[in-house]
C-alpha cells in the first residue's frame, strides 16, 4: 500500500519512488551518517 488518498498523492509518492531508485551506495552512505 502507498497511502495515497488523491491523484496528486499518487503522482507524487510515484515521482519519489523513482528518486530513490537514483540513489547510489555513496549517497545512501552519506544519508545514512547524516540521520543515524
Amino acid at each position: 500500500m502507498i497511502g495515497a488518498k488523491t491523484p496528486a498523492q499518487l503522482e507524487q509518492n510515484l515521482k519519489a519512488l523513482e528518486a530513490v531508485e537514483k540513489i547510489t551506495l555513496e549517497v545512501k552512505a552519506e544519508i545514512d551518517a547524516l540521520v543515524p
